[in-house]
Order: structure tokens, then C-alpha cells, then sequence
């Protein structure tokens, strides 16, 4: 939840005239007028919604309801293809630069990070639905 709100921090920041003149930054294709302002709220939105997933999450651990983790796991796997994919691209784009060698590594990084918390959350929401689950005991023999 952190990383969204340094990262919407980030993004009002480049909205409201800030650096986006280096090619790894994520509005670096962006005009400074209309577009970089799209862009610019769409990607707030996008890390404000999973702000609000991850509380979400962290309320469904808490009262173990198993439902309550399923968007976050959702928006997690977008989250990683979207980093594998930026990442990706950097690389094919400006591949005569050796930072976007290293930027694709730390996307990269950060994408088996989000990996990692994804398989973590996955056996917590395992633990809640193995919890929720009704044992049948037969006290009687059968005939």
C-alpha cells in the first residue's frame, strides 16, 4: 500500500510539471500536455485501486473471509504481467542503452517480488478455505 501512494505521489509530481526526461520513467513518452494528464490519472487510479485492494485484503486476513483476497490476487497477476511487459519493452525499445538493461532487471526484480507475495497471499487464501470447509464425521456404522 505504500508503494501505491509514493507512486501516485510520483505520478501528481510528473502531472504538475515535474522531471519525466529520463527513458526509463513510466511517462517518459508522454507529451507534457493531454496525454501526460491521461496517462497520468489512469495510472493513479490504477495504484489508488490497489491501495484500496490490498486494505481489503489485510481486512479479509483479519476476519478470515476468504473472498476478500481475490481482487488483489486479480490485480496482482495484472500487476506482474504489466511490469514483465514494461520491463519487456524498455529493452526492445532502447536497446542501444545498457540502462534500460538494468531497468528491465530491477522490473524484473520486482516483478518476483510480487510473485513471491503472490504465492504467499494464495496459501493464506488456501488456509482460510481449508478452514471454511465442513467436515463430515459419520458416527454410526454403515450397513
Amino acid at each position: 500500500m505504500v508503494t501505491s501512494v509514493v507512486a501516485i505521489t510520483f505520478f501528481a509530481y510528473q502531472m504538475a510539471g515535474g522531471d519525466s526526461s529520463q527513458f526509463y520513467l513510466p511517462l517518459f513518452e508522454a507529451t507534457a500536455g493531454e496525454s501526460m494528464t491521461g496517462f497520468g490519472v489512469l495510472t493513479c487510479a490504477y495504484f489508488a485501486l490497489f491501495a484500496l485492494f490490498a486494505m481489503l485484503m489485510s481486512m479479509g486476513v483479519k476476519r478470515d473471509l476468504r473472498y476478500m483476497l481475490l481482487p488483489w490476487l486479480l490485480h496482482n497477476v495484472i500487476h506482474v504481467l504489466g511490469l514483465l511487459t514494461f520491463g519487456s519493452w524498455m529493452v526492445y525499445t532502447y536497446y542501444s542503452l545498457l540502462w534500460a538493461t538494468m531497468a528491465c532487471i530491477f522490473a524484473y526484480l520486482l516483478a518476483a517480488l510480487h510473485i513471491y507475495l503472490h504465492i504467499c497471499v494464495h496459501s493464506q487464501y488456501q488456509l482460510i478455505k481449508f478452514g471454511q470447509m465442513p467436515i463430515i464425521e459419520v458416527y454410526y456404522p454403515q450397513l
